[in-house]
């Protein structure tokens, strides 16, 4: 889940989370999130940062925040 995305000039910054800490997909997932962001023409770069404030809840699928 991206919890926010900050890009500067050629560089992209992404926060985001997994819906547990023991994800046994993390590596793919952090992976296939960097490579699909540095495959739009004006990003050179994706950092994928991971995080776990606030903690994923299913009760946040709906929610905006």
């Amino acid at each position: 889940m991206v919890y926010d995305v900050n890009v500067e000039g050629d560089r992209a910054h992404i926060k985001m989370t997994l819906t547990t800490p023991g994800c046994p997909m993390y590596a793919m997932i952090m992976g296939n999130v960097r490579q699909k962001v540095e495959s739009i023409d004006s990003i050179k770069t994706a950092e994928v940062e991971l995080v776990w404030e606030s903690l994923w809840t299913p009760d946040r699928i709906l929610k905006n925040e």
